[in-house]
């Protein structure tokens, strides 16, 4: 398989080209394949480091002025949670899907995601919402003037975790893209090509190249969805690059 352009970060024009690339690249092989999009917010890193920074600055705020600490750590905890960031279009490259029988469905991420010093995986998950909320209730208990001695211990460990956050966050947020790897795609594309042709007796293989897959943990399980494939009629094998991470 050609090379794909380098720096296909997610809802990029080098990802736009990196979709059409794949797409052309099925269609030589003779498969029927085609580009849909989809409208995503793929700025996790930057909502996160923004909403750390705001959940921070109303704990520190609050300890002298309780009711805009409340606003900004709430703030922090909205960022966080709903990205309230302009959608931006993402593309997958899919081939049909079997009407009958058990899915083998093959999925990969073919953009690249940022670079930085902290695995971006370290950062999923529920944590710095947590503990942006856990800022929230102590700053609340301070506007309802419920200040026990052990209240400022308990805000000072989610804020120091906040801070690890940002700078994590905004390290990812800030670094470029990282290099043009072909593996992942290029092995999703030739292990589709050969079951393809020579299918196993009781699945049957389809492939989805999902855009923002970095960016966006789970994309090629709502695109399943979206598909109509439920648990019941489709296996799914994920192609992912670097070593396993155990949260």
């Amino acid at each position: 398989m050609r090379s794909l352009v380098e720096g296909r970060g997610a809802c990029t024009d080098a990802e736009r080209r990196a979709a059409l690339a794949l797409h052309d690249e099925l269609r030589s092989r003779g498969h029927e394949a085609w580009v849909e999009t989809h409208w995503v917010r793929p700025q996790w890193a930057t909502a996160l480091a923004l909403g750390a920074l705001l959940a921070v600055a109303g704990s520190l705020i609050a300890t002298a002025a309780p009711v805009p600490g409340l606003i900004a750590a709430v703030a922090g905890l909205v960022v966080m949670v709903a990205r309230p960031f302009p959608r931006r279009a993402t593309q997958h490259v899919l081939t049909e899907v079997p009407q009958d029988g058990v899915v083998l469905a093959i999925a990969a991420a073919y953009d690249v995601p940022r670079g930085g010093t902290i695995d971006p995986r370290r950062l999923r998950g529920p944590a710095p919402a947590l503990c942006a909320a856990l800022i929230v209730a102590t700053a609340a208990a301070r506007v309802a003037d419920y200040e026990p001695g052990w209240l400022g211990a308990v805000q000072l460990v989610p804020t120091i975790a906040l801070l690890l956050v940002l700078a994590a966050a905004a390290d990812i947020a800030l670094s470029s893209w990282a290099g043009g790897e072909d593996a992942v795609p290029a092995t999703a594309v030739t292990l589709f090509d050969e079951l393809a042709r020579d299918p196993p007796r009781t699945l049957r293989p389809a492939l989805l190249l999902v855009g923002a897959g970095h960016a966006l943990p789970g994309a090629a399980a709502r695109q399943l969805r979206r598909e109509g494939l439920g648990a019941e009629r489709v296996v799914v094998l994920q192609i992912v690059d670097g070593p396993p991470f155990w949260a």
